[in-house]
């Protein structure tokens, strides 16, 4: 039995849709195939992670860029003492102290881990027994 070269048509045949599974596997990476469910981010004042913890009570609405510093989603099938969430910081370098903020989401898997994003936050800020409580709701996001 004597063997040929492959011809061309043949090569294409073989390498084209191994090119296509091999490309798609590439491209929807962690956090690409998920669906997003917030808008783009609004056009809101920018504020550092440091200034919202600087607030007046109340709600505020701001802009904050930061780092998904984690992501915690609990399984469909178990009952979690964490809800659904990712956590921001302004940096990702960890010998620097910095304040992070958790945000509250249905589907955390749609975002990158160790990903800059800005954030469009409404802040809540409220007083309780001379203790300050904080809590945040994403409104949308961009990926910078």
């Amino acid at each position: 039995m004597s063997t040929r070269p492959l011809r061309l048509p043949q090569l294409l045949l073989i390498l084209l849709p191994v090119a296509t599974i091999v490309g798609a596997c590439q491209l929807f990476g962690e956090g690409d195939h998920y669906p997003r469910t917030l808008p783009a981010a609004s056009d809101y004042p920018l504020k550092s992670i440091v200034e919202v913890y600087g607030l007046p009570v109340g709600a505020t609405t701001v802009n904050v860029n930061g780092y998904v510093s984690s992501v915690t989603v609990c399984p469909d099938y178990a009952d979690c003492v964490a809800p659904n969430s990712i956590s921001v910081v302004e940096s990702l370098v960890n010998d620097l102290p910095q304040h992070g903020i958790l945000l509250e989401l249905d589907e955390p898997r749609q975002f990158k881990l160790h990903r800059r994003y800005l954030f469009s936050l409404e802040a809540h800020v409220d007083s309780l027994n001379d203790d300050v409580v904080r809590s945040f709701t994403l409104l949308g996001y961009d990926r910078l």
